[in-house]
């Protein structure tokens, strides 16, 4: 019986536990595009491969959607932070 209710109780836990999953408001197609204009404008002006351009833009991505809500957030920030582009900084050695 104490195992049962311990299973119980943990899987209450588990499943009332907001923190553990983020609601996510970027859609994928908001999410396709900002992959697109990254990977475009890494193979011009960056000169990377399409390959690199792939890596640092899947990174790039994955740092927007895990640090905001929203692709408005997002830009809002970028917009008023454009000089500090140091939330890539993790992406930069990816290639």
């Amino acid at each position: 019986m104490k195992i049962i209710l311990s299973i119980l109780s943990m899987i209450c836990f588990i499943s009332c536990n907001t923190n553990q999953v983020k609601k996510s408001n970027w859609t994928q197609e908001e999410k396709e595009l900002i992959f697109k204009e990254c990977v475009n404008y890494s193979l011009d002006f960056n000169e990377l491969s399409l390959n690199q351009s792939n890596r640092y833009c899947s990174c790039t991505l994955r740092v927007l959607v895990n640090r905001f809500e929203s692709k408005q957030e997002a830009e809002k920030y970028l917009i008023e932070n454009s000089s500090l582009n140091s939330i890539y900084d993790s992406c930069e050695n990816i290639n």
